[in-house]
């Protein structure tokens, strides 16, 4: 039965359909004070399987800078008869300057198009049901709004990148370990990232990309994602790389025998040749030996340097520390610490760039925590960090000092509200002794 809180906004006749050049779109029509169109796509971006349908806005431009509406979504699809034949999920999203449109990458199966009762007389109808939750006539860049997906903060722009996985493969995530919002944000990253790699042409990876990739996705399943689809999808790159691999080492080979026996043939046409001349250093040191050149046998060399660009630091740039890449901004928290502990990171075991910077930058926060007074610790905090600290051991860091710190900063906190708590016990009989006398 369909949400009441959505309300039927468009209804789309599409006659002749199997005869129609895609993509195609439907006539303008207005919700949420935006000008909006449905597109069609016969084939989802990446699920070839699959027809695409999306919700676009067809002004963008004339609209405010920082605009965005928030909005419900789903849609029918009906026959010539009116009969319903499918129905989308209930998708919830944002719209605004950076994400014009978004929908449904995987919104009808390609073989229910087949059907007769779908297609009856090649017509179709698409019923649009949307609910705008929120209007927005100017503000920030929505690209950087962060959403609750699925338990995972995700940015608003990725969003559509994000569901379709998640709509085909709905327990991919279900075994996953890391419980930091930071940490589950890089290895989804992480996972698009490998999505859109696999998605090149099998003939232009390098080696050292599907070593990369490889290594992305071993990162995965070692954290609990189901992917093996991913795994499959891969091995068959792998597969079609190595055989144009060893087609074009076949061709090579064929060049060189042809060039070889060129260059036979050329030495036996060749009368006469010219020894080559060794050169020694003698040829190139006779302008020393010119008188006034070298006064009295000393020689001065003048090293020009041209500076050709100014510029300065920002934070942003990454450098490497024992095979950590971190911003400039913590170069020298991060050199202090190994430092002072050589071996802390010597059984990590995440390989990934991305993943390692995280991790990092999660353990530089709780060093930096952890330097708070004890009494300004909450019962919540306490928790928190205890488990991004079992977080960090679990990844391979050697952190016994950083836990001998935190159970001193948990013995001080207990020592100093059990000490409250009997000052207030004092306190409480000295008013009843006042009372009393």
């Amino acid at each position: 039965m369909m949400e009441i809180d959505l309300q039927k906004t468009f209804t789309w006749k599409i006659e002749n359909f199997s005869g129609r050049k895609f993509p195609i779109t439907s006539t303008v029509f207005s919700s949420g004070g935006c000008e909006c169109y449905v597109l069609i796509r016969p084939k989802g971006d990446g699920f070839e399987d699959y027809l695409s349908l999306y919700l676009c806005v067809g002004n963008p431009k004339s609209l405010q800078p920082g605009w965005k509406r928030r909005a419900s979504l789903h849609f029918i699809v009906l026959n010539q008869s009116g009969k319903e034949v499918h129905r989308t999920s209930e998708r919830y999203g944002l719209f605004g300057p950076e994400i014009p449109g978004w929908g449904f990458r995987t919104a009808l199966p390609l073989t229910k198009l087949q059907d007769r009762e779908l297609l009856e007389n090649n017509t179709l109808f698409i019923e649009v049901y949307i609910k705008v939750t929120e209007v927005v006539h100017e503000g920030d860049e929505t690209r950087k709004d962060m959403l609750d997906f699925k338990g995972f903060n995700v940015l608003s722009s990725q969003i559509a990148s994000v569901s379709p996985i998640f709509a085909k493969y709905p327990k991919f995530a279900d075994d996953i370990k890391p419980t930091s919002k930071a940490v589950k944000t890089v290895y989804l990253k992480i996972l698009l990232g490998l999505i859109k790699t696999v998605n090149k042409p099998p003939e232009i990876f390098s080696e050292t990309e599907l070593i990369k990739a490889y290594s992305s996705l071993i990162d995965l399943m070692e954290v609990g994602f189901r992917v093996k689809w991913l795994k499959s999808k891969l091995d068959e790159i792998s597969l079609a790389r190595k055989k144009k691999v060893d087609a074009d080492a076949a061709r090579v080979q064929e060049l060189e025998g042809k060039v070889k026996n060129q260059v036979e043939l050329d030495k036996e046409k060749t009368k006469s040749h010219v020894e080559p001349k060794m050169l020694s250093f003698k040829d190139y040191a006779s302008p020393l030996q010119e008188e006034g050149f070298l006064e009295n046998n000393k020689l001065i060399i003048r090293v020009e340097v041209k500076v050709a660009e100014e510029g300065y630091l920002t934070g942003k740039e990454m450098f490497e520390i024992k095979g950590f890449e971190v911003p400039s901004s913590q170069v020298i928290s991060v050199s202090q610490l190994f430092m002072k502990h050589p071996d802390i990171a010597t059984g990590f075991k995440l390989n990934g760039k991305g993943l390692k910077t995280a991790y990092m930058s999660l353990l530089l926060s709780l060093i930096e925590t952890l330097r708070r007074p004890p009494l300004s610790f909450s019962d919540i905090e306490l928790s928190k960090a205890n488990s991004t600290l079992r977080e960090l051991t679990e990844a391979g860091f050697k952190l016994d000092w950083l836990k001998k710190k935190l159970e001193e900063v948990s013995l001080k906190r207990k020592n100093a509200v059990d000490d409250g708590s009997r000052v207030k016990q004092v306190e409480e009989r000295i008013k009843i002794l006042k009372v009393t006398l």
